[in-house]
């Protein structure tokens, strides 16, 4: 169950405004890279405790570049994009449990 999250966007603002979009575009990237490393040596069978918790650590260190991005794009946009993937999601689940998938 997701406990209700509080984030600080007034810090992530600031972020943004020290170091600039470009900047932080590329943290984002760099972060999202470690992640896909972080999941890559867990699919790898590299089941231990550390492994568990880079996942868990690189996960936070994404959702707090893309919180950031969100400032940077127009995130009604993004919100809405959201729910049109979370709904189209829906409608696959549901098609696959029709279809016996």
């Amino acid at each position: 169950m997701e406990e209700d999250l509080t984030i600080d966007r007034d810090v992530l603002q600031q972020a943004v405004d020290r170091w600039g979009q470009d900047l932080q575009e590329l943290i984002a990237i760099e972060e999202m890279a470690e992640l896909t490393k972080a999941l890559i040596k867990r699919q790898r069978k590299q089941l231990h405790e550390r492994t568990e918790t880079e996942v868990i650590e690189e996960i936070a260190d994404v959702y707090v570049m893309l919180e950031q991005l969100r400032l940077v794009y127009d995130s009604g946009y993004i919100n809405v994009m959201i729910m049109d993937k979370i709904a189209r999601l829906k409608s696959r689940l549901n098609t696959s449990t029709k279809e016996g998938k």
